[in-house]
């Protein structure tokens, strides 16, 4: 089987049931010189072969709970987009003569100060209370990412080699999923 996101269910299943499974990664197969013919013989005679010598390289399957700490990634960052982009609508109604001089911005006195905002045109108060249920919502969804990945620490199975430092303005969000995708893993522990 090739390695991907969908297909890391079905090694787990043949492996229960006495089935034996090897997951291959097309890129790490050396391939004959002067082999440019492509055809699916081909390739099945090839990976048979392979197999049989026990040649095929193989890739380690992920177990569940690293499989579903990947999958809160794509969400976590759609939810950063969002935010930024909700929060830019925010400030652009906000062009008519309103300036935050109150310290940092997207703060709980921030947001005190915004839900404080009236508008003498009903259209641009209510583009605005939408836009703020909107960043407030995103928010309590980016607050509960936040509180899901730190409860869902990786297994500590591998030595991570510190090839990569997370700096504190990557945040630590960052840092624990540059750990379980980026990082090459030594022996186990």
């Amino acid at each position: 089987m090739r390695p991907g996101r969908p297909g890391s269910s079905r090694p787990r299943a043949f492996s229960e049931l006495g089935v034996r499974c090897v997951v291959a990664a097309p890129s790490k197969m050396e391939r004959p010189a002067g082999d440019r013919i492509k055809t699916d013989k081909r390739d099945a005679q090839r990976l048979s072969k392979l197999l049989r010598t026990d040649e095929l390289p193989a890739v380690r399957v992920p177990t569940p709970t690293e499989e579903a700490a990947r999958d809160l990634v794509p969400g976590r960052d759609d939810t950063r987009r969002d935010l930024a982009r909700a929060r830019n609508r925010i400030s652009k109604l906000l062009r008519q003569g309103r300036v935050w001089r109150g310290g940092s911005g997207w703060t709980c006195i921030h947001h005190e100060w915004l839900s404080k905002q009236r508008f003498t045109d009903a259209y641009t108060q209510f583009a605005f209370d939408n836009g703020l249920e909107e960043v407030l919502a995103l928010e309590a969804m980016r607050d509960r990412n936040a509180h899901c990945t730190l409860q869902s620490e990786p297994e500590p199975r591998y030595i991570c080699e510190p090839r990569y430092i997370c700096s504190p303005e990557r945040g630590l969000m960052n840092g624990s999923f540059v750990v379980w995708e980026c990082c090459s893993f030594s022996a186990p522990l």
